[in-house]
């Protein structure tokens, strides 16, 4: 079945960037309890540099989603401390407190001699299970963008398209 997903990015036209490439799988399964380091950072084939920061999700047409309390864009799972993202690597690290399926929204803003020229946002659907017993396995992705319309593949994970254009492409999961 098809879900509906939000995906952004902020680009300025007058300056020739490819922009941040997620490298990542957009879902991930992690166990209950365990110590979790999640690279939810990627690159840029610029060599721009690339601060991360965790936003809220949003939905669609860009409102920003609720978080039931004591959950929050920056403490999107119940954990047993708080989440810690490294703003310069992308590495977020926690220890899941519970059986339990949420979103992390990462922002990467991206730099040119210290300006801001860009900025890409991601959700990662994160499912924790418990790993000691017998459980259903969430979908896992098994292809990067394909069938892309209005724009060209750069990595596995990095489309690339002209400003102005609306772009089309599938991706593709098995369960």
């Amino acid at each position: 079945s098809s879900q509906n997903l939000y995906i952004s990015a902020q680009i300025n036209t007058t300056l020739c960037s490819d922009g941040p490439a997620f490298n990542n799988p957009s879902s991930l399964v992690v166990c209950d309890g365990q110590a979790t380091s999640i690279a939810l950072g990627g690159t840029d084939a610029d060599g721009d540099s690339i601060v991360y920061s965790l936003v809220a999700t949003k939905g669609s047409g860009g409102i920003p989603l609720n978080y039931n309390i004591p959950l929050s864009p920056t403490n999107p799972l119940a954990t047993s401390a708080p989440m810690i993202l490294d703003p310069n690597t992308g590495v977020l690290t926690f220890t899941p407190a519970g059986i339990q399926a949420g979103i992390i929204a990462v922002r990467a803003d991206e730099y040119r001699n210290g300006v801001k020229i860009g900025e890409a946002n991601r959700d990662l659907l994160v499912y924790v299970v418990n790993c000691t017993a017998t459980t259903n396995v969430p979908p896992q992705q098994i292809s990067g963008p394909s069938n892309i319309l209005n724009g060209s593949l750069v990595s596995a994970n990095h489309v690339s398209v002209c400003a102005g254009d609306t772009l089309s492409f599938q991706i593709a999961y098995s369960d």
